[in-house]
C-alpha cells in the first residue's frame, strides 16, 4: 500500500473486505443457478456454441473440419448464430470466433467428459441416482456446466486479482465501493455470472492477469517466468477475442506520466530485449492452434474469419450513440460509468501511472466499437461489447471516491451510485423477466418501462410514509 493514501477502514469495512469475495462468490453461483436451473436455460447457446465448438470437435470426435458435431448435434449444419459458417473458396466450415475459450475451457471440458462417464456407468446395486445415463456427446448435462462453470471460475480468479490491483493504491473502503458499484451497477455481473460460455468472463480474467503481470515485470524485470506468463496471456487475450489486442496497449503505457518517462521506458525496452523476445517466442507458440485450424478451414494461416459472413467491415464512427444514444448507450444504461470517466482527472500520485493506459486504451475502444459494422453488439445485456473495459474503469472510479472529502459529497455521492445501481439491476430484472429482449429499448420503450411502474411506486411511498 502506499503511503501517501491513507487507509481508513473500521471494524465493518474490514471485516467486509476480509469476506468480501466469499459474498461475491455466492452472488455469482446464485445468479448462476438461477439463470441455469430457475430459468431452465442451457450455458452453451447463442455466440458461447461458437466459442466452444472447438472442443467437441477436437477432443471428443476428432475431428477438426466440424462437420461431425454438425451432424451429431446440429441436425448436419451449423445454426448461423454459432458463427461457424462454410468459407466459400474451400467449402469446409471456418468458425469466425477464435479458440481462445476453448482453450481455457479445456480442463473443464475433461472433467466434465469423466463425470459423464463415471455417472452414465451401469452401477449395479448402486443407488439409482448414480446412473443418469448422460450421452457423452459434448452437450448433455455435465458437459453444459462444466462450460459454464470455467468462465464463473475465470471470473471469480480475475475479481481476486482486480481486488489486489486495486488495493495497491486505494483504501480497503474505496476498493469494495469501486468493486460493488462497477459489478452491480453496469452489465458485469451479468457477463460473469450468467453468460459464462461467452468471451467476456475470459477477457475479465486474462486482462486483470495482464495488469498484475505488467506491474510485477516493471517492477522486478528479467524474471523468466514473467515473461512467459505476459506472452501466454497476449496471446489468449487475442485467442479469446480479437479486438482484445487493444488491452495489450497497458503493456508499453503502464507507467508513463510524463514526456521523461517515454524516453525512459525506451531504454527500459531496450534493456531488457531478451524479456521481450521470450514474450513474443511465447505468444506465438501459444497461437499454432489457431493457425493450424485457419489453414485447415480456409487454406490460409492467417485469415479474416470474419470476413465471409460480412461483418467485419469498418463505418464512420458512431460515438454519440454508442456513449449517450439511448438504445445501448453506454451512460445511459450504465451512468456509473460517468464518475468513472470523471475519476481520470483524479489519477494522481501514485494513481497517475494508470492515467495514459486508461484513457488511451478507453478511448480507442469506444472509437473501435462505433465503427463496427454492428455496433449495438447485436443481442445482449446493454451494449455488451463495453463490458470489457469495466475493469479499466476502475481505476479511475476508484481515484474519483478517493477524491471525496466531505462527509456531504461522500454521502451525496453514495446516493447517486445506489441509484446507478438499481437502474441497472431494474433492468437486468427486465431482461430475466422478459420484459425487455437482447436487442435493447427503443427511446419509447425506455420511458414505459418506467413510467407503466410509476403507480406501484407511488402506492408504495404512500404506504411507508
Amino acid at each position: 500500500m502506499d503511503p501517501e493514501i491513507p487507509v481508513r477502514s473500521g471494524g465493518g469495512v474490514a471485516w467486509l473486505d476480509r469476506h468480501y469475495l466469499f459474498l461475491v462468490t455466492v452472488l455469482l453461483l446464485l445468479v448462476y443457478m438461477f439463470t441455469y436451473f430457475g430459468l431452465n436455460q442451457l450455458p452453451i447457446r447463442d455466440d458461447g456454441a461458437g466459442y466452444y465448438a472447438y472442443l467437441p470437435s477436437l477432443l471428443l470426435y476428432g475431428d477438426p473440419s466440424f462437420e461431425t458435431d454438425a451432424r451429431a448435434h446440429y441436425g448436419g449444419e451449423f445454426p448461423r448464430w454459432t458463427y461457424v459458417r462454410r468459407y466459400p473458396p474451400t467449402g469446409r466450415y471456418l468458425n469466425s470466433l477464435n479458440i481462445g475459450v476453448s482453450v481455457m475451457t479445456a480442463p473443464f471440458f475433461v472433467a466434465g467428459h469423466a463425470l459423464t462417464y463415471w455417472f452414465g456407468w451401469p452401477w449395479k446395486g448402486g443407488w439409482p441416482w448414480m446412473e443418469m445415463r448422460y450421452p457423452p456427446d459434448g452437450y448433455s448435462m455435465f458437459y453444459q456446466h462444466a462450460a459454464g462453470l470455467a468462465g464463473l471460475f475465470y471470473s471469480l480468479i480475475g475479481l481476486v486479482l482486480w481486488k489486489r490491483l486495486l488495493a495497491r493504491r486505494f483504501s480497503k473502503g474505496v476498493v469494495l465501493a469501486t468493486m460493488t458499484a462497477l459489478l452491480l451497477g453496469t452489465n458485469l455481473l451479468n457477463y460473469v455470472a450468467a453468460e459464462t460460455v461467452h468471451a467476456h468472463s475470459f477477457t475479465f480474467f486474462l486482462a486483470a492477469a495482464l495488469m498484475t503481470l505488467t506491474e510485477a515485470w516493471y517492477e522486478r524485470p528479467g524474471r523468466l517466468q514473467v515473461s512467459l506468463a505476459l506472452g501466454a496471456v497476449a496471446a489468449l487475450l487475442f485467442l479469446v477475442r480479437q479486438l482484445n489486442v487493444l488491452v495489450l496497449l497497458w503493456v508499453p503505457l503502464y507507467g508513463i506520466v510524463g514526456r521523461r518517462d517515454v524516453g525512459a521506458r525506451a531504454v527500459f525496452f531496450l534493456k531488457n530485449g531478451r524479456d521481450i523476445a521470450v514474450m513474443g517466442l511465447t505468444a506465438f507458440a501459444v497461437m499454432i492452434p489457431q493457425f493450424l485450424m485457419w489453414k485447415y478451414s480456409s487454406g490460409h494461416f492467417i485469415v479474416k474469419a470474419y470476413q465471409h459472413m460480412g461483418a467485419s467491415s469498418f463505418g464512420s464512427p458512431q460515438v454519440l450513440d454508442v456513449l449517450f444514444g439511448v438504445y445501448k448507450g453506454l451512460f445511459v444504461w450504465f451512468p456509473i460509468f460517468v464518475p468513472a470517466v470523471l475519476g481520470i482527472l483524479c489519477l494522481k500520485g501514485p494513481a497517475a501511472a494508470y492515467r495514459l493506459p486508461v484513457i488511451v486504451i478507453f478511448a480507442v475502444y469506444i472509437l473501435a466499437i462505433s465503427s463496427l459494422k454492428i455496433w449495438t453488439s447485436a443481442g445482449g445485456f446493454g451494449n455488451r461489447y463495453v463490458v470489457d473495459t469495466v475493469i479499466l474503469m476502475g481505476f479511475p472510479l476508484a481515484a474519483f471516491f478517493s477524491s471525496l472529502s466531505s462527509r456531504w459529497t461522500r454521502r451525496t455521492v453514495a446516493v447517486i451510485v445506489l441509484l446507478c445501481i438499481f437502474q441497472a439491476l431494474f433492468l437486468l430484472t427486465l431482461l430475466y423477466r422478459r420484459e425487455m429482449t437482447f436487442y435493447g429499448l427503443d427511446a419509447q420503450g425506455f420511458f414505459d418501462v418506467f413510467w407503466w411502474r410509476k403507480e406501484s411506486l407511488v402506492n408504495w411511498l404512500r404506504t411507508r410514509f
